[in-house]
């Protein structure tokens, strides 16, 4: 018996040995990367770099690193949220599947089905688009995709709801852009109207939207316009002047429009929006999520190039999905394989070039150490 007990002793010891031999190497492995990382931060001059590697059931790496401000010794951490610029518009496509499926509204509702007192006064060339049409970018919505766009718009009173409304009545009076052999011309403004249906249908406001579906339904925790407008000790966007990076102030003037806001201006920590692509991987695999499979299905891959807050394509067999979103201070890349069960996405305070190919690179660097197929 005392035999029994020593070999037994002898074997839970030789097991545990392992299990601290291959936690070190894992915790070496992560050390490893994270130092990979950080050389392409400092080599590309980005203040700070967040990322994270996703799998269906797990976030195998998740890291952020670099300082909130530069000039500063703040160090950038986890609870640090980052702005999603464009990659918003994935998140307002997600809200749209969930009323889709309460069957509030359809991706085939037209715009006048929901505000018919519109078309009367709208140019004849948008009576049929539709949700669909306004969130994959083929409604050929005037485009708002530069600042001074904005500053020759009217005058538009009321609450933000009250100013989209407005804005989007006017959207429809102005000349649609010419496609010019495009299969679609980006636009932020038909984000504006898209939102507009979205709110009539539910009686909410987007805003209540996104915190209700993220935040009480998700346990995501999303927030509004740019991080270090509540909080200066969170990140502070950046912006190349005369060659060197330069803070935003969070008292700056430019800020996105809030009656545009769902085309681009939530901001999270890397945890967070690691758990809302997890969201969109675990779906478009059949896992159990949020959506159904063929709604994600839909909003991912439903029309050619760019469907609804996603471009994407096909290569060698492989769906992938990818949205890259910046206001002009900040930048988030994103990338899914549905195929072999990843998604990266790498976030960083600045949106310069060299800030981008650093993004890039450290995707692809990524790409490497863990898009095998699974």
């Amino acid at each position: 018996m005392i035999e029994s007990y020593s070999k037994i002793n002898k074997k839970m010891r030789s097991s545990l040995l392992l299990i601290f031999c291959f936690v070190l190497s894992c915790v070496a492995y992560s050390q490893d990367i994270a130092g990979t990382a950080d050389s392409i931060r400092q080599a590309n001059n980005i203040p700070a770099i967040g990322f994270a590697v996703i799998r269906c059931d797990s976030i195998l790496l998740e890291k952020t690193m670099g300082v909130r401000k530069v000039n500063t010794t703040d160090s950038a951490g986890p609870d640090d949220r980052f702005h999603l610029g464009s990659n918003t518009k994935a998140i307002t496509s997600f809200i749209a599947g969930t009323l889709v499926e309460e069957r509030k509204i359809q991706w085939t509702t037209r715009v006048f089905d929901l505000f018919p007192e519109w078309e009367k006064q709208s140019r004849k060339e948008y009576s049929k688009i539709t949700l669909q049409d306004l969130l994959s970018h083929r409604a050929r919505i005037q485009p708002f995709t530069n600042g001074n766009e904005f500053t020759k718009l009217p005058v538009f009173e009321g609450s933000t709801g009250e100013r989209r409304l407005a804005f989007s009545q006017w959207l429809l009076q102005q000349k649609p852009v010419k496609l010019k052999g495009k299969r679609y011309i980006y636009s932020n403004a038909g984000y504006a109207i898209a939102t507009a249906m979205l709110e009539k249908v539910s009686g909410k406001s987007w805003e209540t939207l996104v915190t209700e579906t993220l935040k009480t339904k998700l346990n995501i925790d999303p927030a509004f316009s740019w991080p270090n407008l509540v909080n200066t000790n969170q990140p502070w966007g950046h912006e190349k002047s005369s060659g060197i990076q330069t803070a935003t102030p969070p008292e700056n003037p430019y800020k996105l429009d809030p009656m545009i806001a769902s085309a681009g201006d939530i901001n999270m920590t890397v945890h967070d929006y690691a758990l809302f692509i997890q969201q969109n991987l675990r779906g478009l695999r059949g896992k159990e999520s949020f959506l159904s499979q063929s709604t994600l299905e839909f909003i991912h891959y439903g029309s050619p190039e760019y469907a609804m807050g996603w471009g994407w394509g096909e290569k060698d067999g492989q769906h992938i999905s990818t949205h890259d979103g910046s206001a002009g201070t900040f930048y988030c890349h994103t990338w899914i394989m549905r195929e072999k069960d990843l998604a990266i996405i790498v976030v960083a305070n600045a949106a310069d070039e060299k800030t981008i190919k650093g993004i890039y690179e450290l995707r692809e660097y990524l790409m490497t150490l863990y898009g095998q197929v699974k």
